[in-house]
């Protein structure tokens, strides 16, 4: 029963690990093309840039799933697949 109790308590810590080091951090741009990007950091916060229009905001994973948040406090979600960011329009942004 202890190993049993070891095994998972160091499984856990490795899938904590994992999903902790999922990083989107960098360019990501529009497969559509333009000048259409957003740049993620590491302390969680975006930049988005569609074409003249510029903004700043702040992003969390959770699993697949990207969640945005504006500063107005409006909430976007979009998924993680294939080394891509699939958004709530199916356009994929991929990492430059």
């Amino acid at each position: 029963m202890k190993r049993l109790a070891c095994t998972l308590a160091i499984a856990l810590a490795l899938v904590t690990f994992a999903a902790c080091s999922r990083s989107l951090s960098g360019k990501w741009v529009s497969e559509r093309g333009g000048n259409r990007y957003r740049e993620f950091k590491s302390d969680g916060t975006v930049f988005v840039q569609e074409g003249a229009q510029a903004g700043y905001g702040t992003y969390e994973i959770d699993g697949d799933t990207l969640i945005f948040k504006s500063p107005s406090g409006r909430a976007a979600k979009s998924t993680i697949k294939d080394n891509k960011i699939i958004d709530e329009d199916g356009e994929a942004w991929v990492k430059q």
